[in-house]
């Protein structure tokens, strides 16, 4: 039912990665009707179509094994159910740590990937934190991995981040942390990202510069309440918003 991708590309070269230690990456992300759902600026000239694309562009490069959990793979009522069941299916497969991320950081590179599976291979647990508070990566052992606890976290705010954070340094967990980036949460996260992305010449960075000009969508729809580009802060989450 979810049938994982193994590629070759870029391999972790580290000299301390455990040789026989199986890492996966889940990619937490809704398909891209469901995510216009959610953000109706994705649907513009198949942006989360594009997105996606690249994000398993960038996972494939890493060599590693990984699971695409849209909504039609995703089982729960709530994101904390959706997001840990993701998990506990991947770690059922066999693996011993597995790496989350979303579609909606653009910013990500297969070096933060390389860099997550490094720490966690060698006991630690990796976060990248995104600039909203909440995070874009996130990688744990499944020794560390408890569902009760993860099913639990304030997800769709913006201190989950640091909520998770808190979690595993209180069990003297080895924490890593990676850059900051931003997630493209509405049209004004666009303007953002370009202050931050290499110019080059890709779909996605061309989409996002067409985004920011007059006549792009000027609102983005959340199940609980409508955001307008007028400095609204936005409800933030640890991967894609919920369906309900």
């Amino acid at each position: 039912m979810f049938p994982s991708v193994p590629t070759q590309g870029l391999q972790n070269t580290s000299l301390h990665s455990h040789p026989t230690y199986k890492t996966a990456v889940l990619i937490f992300a809704l398909s891209p009707g469901a995510a216009a759902e959610n953000k109706p600026f994705l649907s513009w000239n198949s942006l989360a179509a594009k997105l996606t694309a690249a994000t398993k562009k960038k996972v494939a490069a890493t060599g590693m094994d990984f699971f695409h959990f849209t909504e039609a793979e995703q089982e729960g009522h709530t994101f904390g159910e959706r997001y840990t069941n993701a998990i506990s299916e991947v770690y059922a497969r066999g693996y011993d740590a597995v790496i989350t991320i979303g579609n909606d950081s653009p910013g990500l590179q297969s070096r933060h990937i390389l860099e997550a599976k490094n720490a966690v291979e060698n006991g630690g647990f990796a976060m990248g934190p995104s600039h909203d508070g909440g995070f874009y990566l996130m990688a744990l052992q499944q020794a560390h991995f408890d569902p009760a606890a993860f099913a639990a976290f304030s997800w769709n705010t913006a201190g989950v981040g640091q909520e998770v954070l808190s979690y595993f340094r209180k069990k003297n967990a080895a924490v890593h942390t990676l850059p900051p980036l931003y997630d493209l949460d509405r049209p004004g996260d666009a303007k953002k990202l370009l202050a931050t992305l290499k110019p080059v010449l890709t779909k996605v960075l061309r989409l996002l510069t067409m985004l920011l000009k007059p006549g792009a969508p000027l609102y983005v729809y959340h199940p609980a309440q409508t955001l307008e580009l007028s400095g609204c802060p936005v409800w933030n989450k640890g991967s894609p918003l919920p369906i309900r």
